[in-house]
């Protein structure tokens, strides 16, 4: 009888360590995505910034725009994969990323010729697209002053769902 109490204790034991060892790397898989969620904002700001710079300095270094945007845009097909390949991302998230990366598809100004990172120089109907975007950007609350800000994914969720609602009207 004792027997059979300390197997039955050992595998309760058991269980539970195994039941938290799920339960913490689940926690690690959520915050993983949670991180690259928040780094696609911080990404956001940071191109308002870089945008607001340039148009003060008469575009001057127009590829500190355009490489944000190309970096920005490799965020977002990381968040997208690391959401799916996770299981973090409900259908409706991963559906979502995908446009979102789309509809900042119209700001890539790299011609077919140009290599990644190398982008000549904008024409003033670009800089006016890129001006646009900025002010999108701070409507939407992508602003510097923002930047220290902890946002949750689901903040910065609803922050991307206006941005794309913006950018979606703004090209109709």
């Amino acid at each position: 009888m004792n027997r059979k109490k300390a197997i039955f204790g050992t595998l309760v034991v058991l269980i539970v360590v195994l039941v938290m060892i799920i339960i913490w790397g689940f926690n690690k898989m959520n915050y993983v995505t949670e991180q690259v969620v928040t780094d696609i904002r911080q990404d956001f700001i940071q191109l308002e910034d870089r945008i607001s710079s340039q148009r003060e300095d008469q575009w001057s270094e127009p590829g500190l725009v355009t490489t944000k945007v190309e970096e920005l845009m490799n965020g977002i097909g990381l968040a997208w994969n690391i959401g799916s390949s996770l299981n973090t991302f409900s259908q409706s998230e991963e559906e979502f990323f995908y446009h979102l990366n789309g509809s900042l598809q119209q700001f890539d100004y790299r011609t077919e010729s140009e290599p990644l990172g190398v982008y000549s120089d904008l024409s003033s109907e670009d800089q006016k697209n890129y001006e646009e975007l900025g002010e999108i950007l701070r409507e939407v609350g992508f602003e510097k002053s923002n930047l220290g800000e902890n946002a949750t994914k689901d903040t910065v969720m609803r922050q991307l769902e206006e941005l794309v609602e913006q950018l979606n009207n703004r090209t109709e």
